[in-house]
């Protein structure tokens, strides 16, 4: 953040129309009652669009409390408030900065909100934002609690840690109904342990009752609060007959967000019958109010014949109307007309200034498709870097479709260096918010069944998995199979066993190993020798090299087959070649011992050297003893050695025994006393 920002200090002078209609007692000139009143007038009359009588009430604000007047235009100019149009308004970092001067919990207030704006904008200095969160957390700011606990939840700027987030939003969930919801979400996708069973649910019904006794005291931003809750994906919460019932209540008391919820459920028939002339109703009342939202969805209901006559060209007309008042949305839709020709003339170079505009304003949509722009070279020139700078964007924003994007991008390298953390990070967080993309499924479900950039999570990898093997994926079923096989999995072998039959059934060579194993040792089914020996047959025809050698180990001792060393030799010879290290050192023992082959002691040695060039520590163990005695391989004591220490660092025990006892004995070789000189 550059220092030095020239406040213009926004002033209103107390000669205007209406002053003397403020509702505000006039005897409330001082404290936190007469700012907290002033504050409500201010939105009232935003809400309302009597701009004027919104500056009025900022001015007075401003007489009795500058820093609090500060920091509540600040959020007026973030959601778009243009003023009374008597001159430019500061910018929302601009007036920040000045509201810090304050004292107590407006400058605590104003610092927090200004490391928000930090993290992204021409004065970006997301250390120095960290940092002021940081300082507010420390001295017991919930709501700087809750934006550490998010960051660290969805990464990006702050490596994810969701033991940190959970810890950040505990600290919050008091204060802040969001870090309730967050910590309720983290219990029940099972990202962290929680610490009782109905941890999340109480979480959830903490900010239920506290919105409940508000909304039914006519407290309307709990009205809202209650309908988006209800609105929520999760099915334990989700209630659209609630959500409607809330948003009702919301637009009767004047809200005019509720308004637009309401019509929005009205158009399409969610939380009751369908309504689309009442939805286009209550669009119109509210855009009549400026409000731009209503605006963007009262011209789509021109543009799409929801509810009225089709009538692109008024669609077109209201979202100019929009967009003139900054809305990002509107501009956003001009730059997708203009691009398609829906409403306008087609025009490439028009559709892609409009998107800039609202991209600029934040807009995840405009960002996201001005990425698909320049990836394709679509009205511009192609750029794949600026494909990838915009789509980052619009992750960052939370736009599912470009955090897919980017985990793409990243894993192949498109517009940016190929970066496989990356694009696992990114496929995690995307999955986190729903994302359902298989890909992306797989790659969440991959890292925490392996403790990969998260720490191991079996639990929540078996429910990734499960999904992705819901839509026929075979190597998800072998995952399963193998997750439900494991202690962390509840050692369910049975469990573990029909996934690996479904992997089979679904062509999966991998799963007729694991059967094999599965019938060879009664786990999880009756031990049964000759079925196993059939898996480990069909294994190895299907050509699995793994099954090539079990096939072949089998056949040499007589498990679940009459025993055939000629066979057993060929099908070691079969995976040998084809790279196994541990079918060289069986083929190794035969070409050495001349069983089922003809002794040939050269050949078995230079298995032998394959497999230990392959890194198998008990080809280095053998390897070591035959250096050590000399016979088919040279006797060579330095080699002998060399192998023997590889060995036993990959901790195979008879070599670690081995070299314990030769440096015993060196010890003891050393303390021995040496022999006497001869008596001349």
């Amino acid at each position: 953040m550059q220092a030095g920002f020239r406040i213009a200090i926004y002033a209103v002078s107390a000669a205007f129309v209406g002053l003397a209609a403020l509702s505000v007692r006039q005897e409330m000139t001082h404290g936190k009652e007469a700012v907290a009143a002033l504050s409500d007038a201010v939105r009232n009359a935003v809400d309302a669009g009597d701009n004027e009588a919104a500056a009025a009430y900022l001015a007075r604000m401003r007489g009795i409390d500058p820093a609090s007047a500060d920091l509540e235009l600040a959020g007026l100019v973030q959601r778009g408030w243009k003023g009374d149009g008597r001159e430019a308004l500061p910018s929302p970092a601009a007036l920040l900065q000045s509201a810090q001067s304050g004292v107590g919990p407006v400058a605590v207030k104003a610092q927090v909100e200004l490391a928000r704006l930090m993290f992204s904008g021409p004065n970006a200095d997301p250390a120095l934002a960290l940092q002021m969160l940081n300082e507010a957390a420390a001295i017991g700011n919930s709501r700087a609690a809750y934006e550490l606990g998010r960051l660290y939840e969805i990464g990006g700027v702050l490596t994810p840690d969701a033991a940190k987030a959970e810890a950040y939003y505990r600290n919050a969930a008091e204060d802040v109904r969001d870090a309730a919801l967050a910590l309720a979400g983290l219990y029940r996708n099972g990202r962290v342990t929680p610490p009782s069973v109905n941890a999340a649910d109480d979480n959830i019904a903490r900010v239920v009752a506290l919105d409940r006794r508000a909304a039914e005291a006519g407290d309307i931003d709990a009205m809202m609060r209650l309908g988006r809750l209800y609105l929520s994906e999760d099915p334990r919460i989700r209630d659209l007959a609630k959500a409607k019932h809330w948003f009702e209540a919301a637009a009767a008391a004047g809200e005019i967000d509720g308004q637009v919820r309401l019509a929005l459920m009205l158009r399409e028939g969610v939380g009751g019958p369908a309504d689309p002339q009442r939805s286009v109703a209550l669009l119109q009342k509210a855009a009549d109010l400026q409000s731009r939202e209503a605006m963007v969805e009262l011209a789509r209901a021109y543009r799409d014949g929801l509810g009225v006559p089709a009538d692109p060209a008024r669609a077109m007309e209201i979202y100019r109307k929009a967009a003139d008042l900054g809305s990002a949305g509107a501009m956003s839709e001009l730059g997708r007309a203009y691009r398609d020709g829906i409403g306008v003339g087609r025009d490439a170079a028009q559709g892609i200034a409009w998107l800039e505009r609202a991209a600029g304003l934040g807009h995840a949509g405009a960002q996201y498709e001005l990425g698909l722009a320049f990836q394709a070279g679509s009205g511009v020139t192609k750029d794949e870097r600026r494909a990838f700078t915009w789509m980052l964007r619009a992750a960052r924003q939370g736009r599912l479709s470009a955090m897919v994007a980017v985990s793409r991008a990243y894993e192949r390298g498109i517009g940016i260096d190929a970066n496989p953390d990356e694009s696992v990070r990114w496929a995690m967080r995307a999955v986190d918010r729903g994302v359902d993309s298989k890909t992306m499924l797989l790659k969440a479900a991959n890292a925490y069944a392996a403790g990969v950039l998260v720490e191991r999570n079996v639990p929540r990898a078996i429910k990734l998995f499960e999904q992705v093997a819901a839509q026929g994926d075979a190597n998800a079923m072998l995952s399963l199979g193998k997750l439900y096989g494991g202690e962390e999995g509840a050692g369910n072998s049975t469990k573990a066993v029909a996934w690996f039959k479904k992997a089979e059934e679904s062509g999966k060579t991998d799963a007729l190993m694991e059967l094999g194993r599965a019938y060879a040792g009664g786990v999880g089914v009756a031990l049964d020798e000759r079925r196993a020996f059939e898996y480990f047959m069909r294994a190895a025809r299907a050509g699995s090299v793994e099954g090539m050698r079990e096939l072949g180990t089998a056949l040499a001792t007589g498990f679940g087959v009459n025993p055939n060393p000629i066979l057993a030799v060929d099908w070691y010879r079969r995976a040998a070649e084809a790279g196994d290290p541990k079918a060289m050192l069986s083929l190794s023992f035969c070409l050495e011992s001349g069983f089922g082959v003809a002794a040939d002691k050269a050949a078995a040695a230079e298995w032998l050297q394959r497999a230990a060039e392959s890194g198998n520590p008990e080809a280095y163990y053998r390897l070591a003893l035959a250096y050590s005695e000399g016979g088919a391989l040279p006797r060579n004591p330095e080699l002998a050695s060399r192998y023997l220490n590889l060995a036993a660092a990959q901790k195979l025990q008879p070599a670690v025994s081995l070299l314990s006892e030769q440096m015993r004995a060196a010890e003891a070789s050393k303390a021995e006393p040496a022999p006497a000189e001869p008596t001349p």
